[in-house]
């Protein structure tokens, strides 16, 4: 079960405001506000949790359970970096491959 300080966390993690987060989740901005001022469990109905839950992992964020040293949270690690999508780009024609027709290589006089 997450915490209320972990929904916080991550919304600070992702740079989210409770707008941010009741538009990806579906829950609203009032709601969200008032799990908020509570403290301990996430509260409020199941499929509510779920939503704002699923929304934050979609998200990337990766709910650390209790183990002693307390509960947190973190980012997932991007699956590609900015460089292999650019290089996807290229190879496949994309906008990237645009860069020949604007510097085209010069002949051996040249």
């Amino acid at each position: 079960m997450a915490t209320i300080r972990q929904v916080k966390a991550a919304r600070a993690l992702l740079g989210w405001s409770q707008d941010d987060l009741a538009r990806s989740s579906g829950v609203s901005k009032p709601t969200i506000a008032r799990l908020e001022t509570a403290d301990g469990d996430l509260g409020g109905y199941a499929g509510t949790r779920d939503k704002i839950l699923n929304a934050l992992d979609a998200a990337g964020v990766i709910f650390i359970e209790e183990n002693g040293e307390g509960p947190g949270v973190r980012l997932r690690k991007p699956r590609s970096s900015r460089l292999d999508t650019a290089f996807v780009r290229i190879s496949s024609g994309g906008p990237a491959s645009s860069l020949d027709s604007a510097f085209p290589k010069k002949d051996a006089e040249g």
